[in-house]
């Protein structure tokens, strides 16, 4: 909870009238095995509610050391790891953060939207989409034109020899979205708790 895109993602989230933003967060070791051998799924903090039953789960990916994370927060709500594997009834997978602007490729194949720029300009945009289509998948194709998406289903990547990424075949190139909306605030602290990293610090 130190992360001010974080909060600043949450908060624009939930400040949406049609829209409610819970958080959900990977269990340490011993709360995996017991949620593992009780057969229980992986939760929102603030409701309790099965990961599996939200429309959109959207992970902040800060770090390469994040990857297993996703993967394994996933399996733990009995989402289907891989995008091909997710029907109608599934929650679209949403992927952002530093570790997405820079190479989103490892995470691909399990995402079914990238936010490739700065979440507080691309979640309005990315909701409109999603909210305001009769299943919220069918929004992604609208996305897949908008600078700031990647919707990896509908690109094929290609590589050097050294398994760098060449380029892509799909519909456009993808662009990342650059800047800050106009008149709106910078990020700042919108949930003080003593259980993080920065206990109970405002921060700006």
């Amino acid at each position: 909870m130190s992360n001010l895109g974080f909060q600043g993602v949450y908060q624009l989230l939930n400040a949406q009238e049609d829209v409610i933003c819970e958080r959900a967060f990977l269990p340490d070791d011993v709360d995996r095995e017991d949620l593992t051998l009780r057969g229980h799924r992986l939760t929102s903090f603030e409701s309790g509610t099965d990961l599996a039953r939200f429309h959109v789960l959207a992970f902040s990916v800060s770090f390469e050391n994040d990857y297993l994370h996703v993967l394994r927060m996933l399996r733990l709500a009995g989402v289907p790891l891989r995008a091909a594997e997710r029907g109608p009834g599934d929650p679209v997978v949403v992927l952002g953060g530093a570790a997405m602007f820079l190479n989103p490729e490892p995470l691909a194949p399990f995402a079914d939207l990238v936010a490739v720029g700065e979440g507080e300009a691309l979640v309005p945009r990315m909701m409109e989409a999603l909210a305001g289509a009769s299943d919220p998948r069918r929004g992604l194709e609208s996305l897949s034109e908008k600078d700031g998406f990647y919707v990896p289903s509908r690109y094929q990547a290609r590589y050097h020899a050294d398994g760098t990424v060449a380029g892509y075949d799909g519909p456009g190139r993808i662009v990342r979205q650059r800047g800050w909306p106009d008149r709106m605030a910078l990020p700042q602290s919108v949930i003080l708790t003593p259980h993080t990293e920065m206990s109970m610090k405002f921060m700006v």
